[in-house]
């Protein structure tokens, strides 16, 4: 149908059948046949009506129903001309875009850029207008791969999330999971205790004094708040505290900044504390034994056709599978 809207659009421009047919390199005669199924498809809406005047075969003279169909032809023509250019651009572009929380991004941002260049280097990742600012935005990051608002989404959930089978804790259908990276779980003092360790690595065990553990609040549900207790456990410091460990608090910008303040512990994945480490507002610890690391996803659209999605993922690949405490 397209191109037989196209052929009426030309007839119309052109005036005839025969110069429509030059134009198109076609006979007069398949340009007549062209509008002739035109009509024959609108025939109920026609009511019996033609969309050209077909006692004149030489000029095409259209009638009220053939203007309003040129009108149409047009629009068409136009949207057609827009899908073929988005399409181009799309399926052309270098251009990746990301979902992910600004703490992905200071983590793995400069690393990805700098792999994704090697294999395309007019390569460029964009993260969008913002970053999502929450620490638990599974949902909202999959939406925006879903939609269509963002080629891949970098976030970390719980293991138990690939395995629990209610519906709100499934990956949704049409996104394909890739294992990024794994991180380790370091033990952080603040940075001007005096009672924190000594060296780089410590054991709980040996640990002289009982501090407070600030983390996630219960409520929020998360997979390493339970971790975290079977640690102390394992570690046989649990019974240490005469009430509960937990400090609550509901994000990790928050989790420092008690530290920081207030003082105590916490667990975190060694990319989230390296700068205040750096900078000694913070001290972290490689854990012996070690924690459970967090793993870190991209999450993509399972069928994909822009090659620049592919490279991404190819870049992904050569990063390094365990993110260790420097």
């Amino acid at each position: 149908m397209l191109s037989k809207l196209a052929t009426f659009q030309t007839a119309c421009d052109t005036e005839t059948r025969s110069e429509a047919g030059r134009v198109l390199g076609v006979g007069g005669q398949a340009v007549g046949k062209a509008i002739k199924a035109i009509e024959a498809s609108l025939k109920e809406p026609l009511n019996g009506e033609s969309l050209v005047d077909h006692t004149g075969p030489l000029t095409v003279v259209t009638t009220q129903a053939g203007d309003m169909l040129l009108k149409f032809a047009e629009q068409v023509r136009a949207l057609s001309l827009q899908f073929h250019s988005e399409l181009t651009a799309a399926q052309h572009s270098a251009d990746v875009r990301l979902a992910m929380t600004r703490s992905a991004w200071l983590a793995y941002g400069k690393e990805l850029q700098a792999a994704y260049k090697l294999i395309r280097p007019e390569g460029a990742l964009n993260f969008g207008n913002e970053f999502y600012s929450r620490d638990r935005v599974w949902n909202d990051i999959e939406a925006a791969v879903l939609n269509g608002e963002a080629d891949f989404g970098v976030y970390s959930f719980p293991p138990s999330r690939l395995t629990r089978r209610g519906k709100k804790d499934r990956v949704p259908d049409g996104i394909a999971m890739h294992a990024l990276t794994e991180e380790e779980m370091v033990l952080v003092f603040p940075g001007d205790n005096p009672n924190r360790p000594k060296g780089k690595q410590v054991s709980l065990k040996k640990l002289s004094t009982v501090q407070p553990v600030v983390h996630y609040r219960r409520s929020l549900g998360f997979d390493r708040t339970s971790t975290i207790e079977a640690y102390l456990g394992q570690e046989g410091v649990l019974s240490r505290y005469g009430g509960d460990w937990l400090l609550g608090v509901d994000s990790i910008s928050e989790i420092k900044d008690t530290l920081i303040r207030y003082g105590g512990i916490s667990f975190l994945p060694w990319p989230d504390v390296e700068r205040e480490h750096r900078t000694h507002a913070l001290q972290a610890y490689r854990l012996n034994p070690p924690m459970r690391p967090r793993t870190i996803w991209l999450a993509y659209r399972l069928q994909t056709s822009r090659p620049a999605v592919k490279d991404f993922l190819k870049a992904a690949n050569t990063i390094p599978k365990r993110r260790e405490f420097l």
